[in-house]
């Protein structure tokens, strides 16, 4: 474990001490290992390797809590996510130095539970002085505090200044190459269009991400299914069934194989208003079965 840490594989490192009885020492390793998963949006890899860990050894570490909980939200199962959350608080004096840092981002998965559970943000927790609780150094939860501080604008119906939001996550996340964060704030850039009537513009923003070479290899992650969602929902409302149908069926095929179960009943409802929309009813009660 030792050997591998030293070169750079932080999964065979955690594996090994794991295979050898070392708790504390794969804890540590996950530490940082896990935010690397998170940067990456591979909640699968994460998961897995939480489970691996186990129980107690997430709950001795508030920084295993808080990766946790984010793994939660994105299975879906947001008062397990608030669980986590509850769990990490507990040992929150075991972060040292990273203890404020932590405090804050459990303020946004707080309010992120929310949106998994209810799509309507947990107001409560958001915070203005989100968007400045954060250093350079730390762009991942730069970019996601303008995406809860942009949920509370459009919860407050202040549409544009929702938008602005999103646009700075979109920004500061870009700059980070902190994909899932990224896609999340498009995901909802895209929302805010539809919401104003304008399923041009956010086609037009969502095709610009598709058709950048650079992001080929992101077009298989479980985020992209998101975008692919709201690349539906735009098209069902300019009548464009069968480029709809085509989106719908791209995001249902990533959710399920990356196990994003957040979001796949509502891309299978989607799917069945596609499906009704185009005559075929059985087809859409089926989907509607499915959701459920």
């Amino acid at each position: 474990s030792a050997w591998y840490e030293q070169n750079a594989m932080p999964a065979e490192a955690l594996r090994h001490a794991l295979a050898g009885g070392g708790r504390d020492r794969a804890v540590r390793l996950l530490e940082g290992y896990g935010r690397s998963l998170l940067r990456d949006g591979d909640f699968k890899e994460l998961h897995a390797c939480l489970q691996a860990v186990g129980r107690a050894g997430i709950g001795s570490s508030p920084m295993l809590c808080a990766l946790d909980a984010w793994t939660q939200l994105y299975l879906g199962d947001a008062i397990a996510a608030s669980e986590a959350v509850d769990s990490a608080e507990a040992v929150l004096e075991r972060a040292g130095p990273e203890r404020q840092r932590l405090a804050d981002e459990l303020l946004i998965l707080r309010s992120m539970c929310g949106v998994t559970r209810y799509d309507l943000v947990d107001s409560d927790w958001i915070r203005p002085e989100l968007a400045t609780a954060f250093g350079l150094e730390d762009g991942l939860q730069r970019a996601y505090a303008q995406v809860v501080l942009g949920y509370g604008a459009r919860a407050r119906g202040e549409l544009a200044a929702a938008r602005r939001h999103y646009v700075e996550a979109i920004r500061i996340a870009d700059a980070n190459e902190d994909v899932v964060v990224s896609l999340m704030a498009r995901y909802n850039r895209a929302m805010v269009d539809q919401l104003v009537a304008r399923p041009d513009v956010a086609l037009r923003g969502l095709e610009q991400w598709f058709q950048e070479p650079g992001n080929r290899r992101w077009q298989r992650a479980g985020s992209a299914a998101f975008l692919n969602s709201v690349r539906g929902i735009a098209h069902l409302d300019r009548l464009e069934i069968a480029a709809a149908s085509r989106a719908l069926d791209a995001a249902i095929e990533l959710l399920d194989s990356t196990h994003t179960f957040a979001y796949v009943g509502v891309a299978r409802v989607l799917r069945a208003q596609a499906h009704a929309l185009a005559g075929r009813m059985e087809a859409a009660a089926e989907g509607i079965d499915r959701a459920r």
